[in-house]
């Protein structure tokens, strides 16, 4: 997963005997908790503009099976991809004994591929990610309109209503799941644990995924919680919303909605994203973090 630098702002509340003074530390630190908000969403709009793989530049996905190969050239700005050698291409992606390799034409050089990197060839940008079974190619192109018509993406305003106090309840045995994707794929996570919080006064809870459980893996350290809302599919995204954030050491947990943000589907088709488990679709309206992009009008309640 990719990791979103998240910015944890404690409200400290001192305890004094002039009232006009503690209300005055109060809208001090409010403040202070707005201006990381908004420093973490002016980061996020830089970085949607200028990033070579920003997610508004994403132009094509291809995914290669074990045995297979794909010749790519650029012609007329554009990306032809054929599984037959041509007479002339660019660069080439494939599979040889069980692993990955990318070589561009007339090189002797040949990169093996490991982790998630990326490559340059004319003036696209490729992410490759080598999986057990499939490579999977997104292809990035600095020219795409989306990302030249790009300003900054939608947000609701700060709201402290949706900074909420919770309890994070781990599992004694993470079990293993599957999770559908918005490609109708499956990814597997673990069912790590439950957060239980409040709104209005309203009961409610959250189920906690893990990519991985082993401590030496950094997403061992991140949780990840995706969910939907009555927002959904209307003012926000409709695959939903995600919040990631580090794992405190104990069970309190402060859960920040402000700070949830959309699955990269939302801005472009190169992107396999996962879908709210059914536990995670709250009976409430989330109006608080990103909208969906570009903004939807509302819809009308019936």
């Amino acid at each position: 997963m990719k990791k979103i630098v998240l910015f944890s702002c404690t409200i400290i509340f001192i305890l004094v005997f002039n009232s006009g003074i503690d209300s005055a530390v109060k809208r001090f630190n409010i403040r202070k908790w707005e201006n990381s908000l908004i420093k973490f969403r002016t980061d996020k709009d830089i970085e949607f503009k200028t990033s070579p793989t920003s997610p508004m530049a994403g132009y094509k996905r291809i995914t290669l099976l074990r045995g297979q190969q794909t010749f790519l050239t650029v012609k007329d700005g554009k990306i032809i991809d054929n599984y037959k050698k041509p007479d002339k291409f660019d660069v080439s992606f494939y599979d040889k004994d069980n692993s990955w390799f990318f070589k561009r034409s007339g090189d002797k050089k040949v990169l093996k591929l490991s982790g998630y990197e990326t490559v340059k060839f004319d003036k696209f940008t490729v992410r490759y990610y080598p999986l057990k079974k499939s490579l999977v190619l997104a292809i990035f192109d600095p020219d795409r309109d989306k990302i030249k018509e790009f300003k900054h993406l939608l947000y609701f305003p700060p709201d402290m209503k949706y900074r909420v106090k919770g309890k994070l309840i781990r599992f004694k045995d993470p079990e293993k799941i599957s999770i559908p994707t918005s490609k109708n794929l499956r990814k597997s996570f673990f069912r790590y644990a439950k957060i239980k919080f409040k709104i209005d006064g309203k009961k409610l809870e959250l189920t906690v995924l893990k990519s991985s459980l082993d401590p030496e893996n950094p997403d061992s350290k991140y949780l990840f919680i995706p969910f939907a809302d009555k927002t959904s599919d209307n003012e926000t995204y409709g695959g939903g919303r995600f919040i990631e954030m580090p794992e405190p050491a104990g069970e309190d947990i402060i859960l920040d909605f402000n700070y949830c943000f959309n699955p990269l589907c939302n801005y472009a088709e190169v992107y396999n994203c996962t879908l709210p488990p059914f536990e995670n679709e709250l009976d409430i309206e989330i109006r608080a973090g990103e909208k969906t992009y570009p903004h939807k009008k509302i819809k009308e309640k019936r």
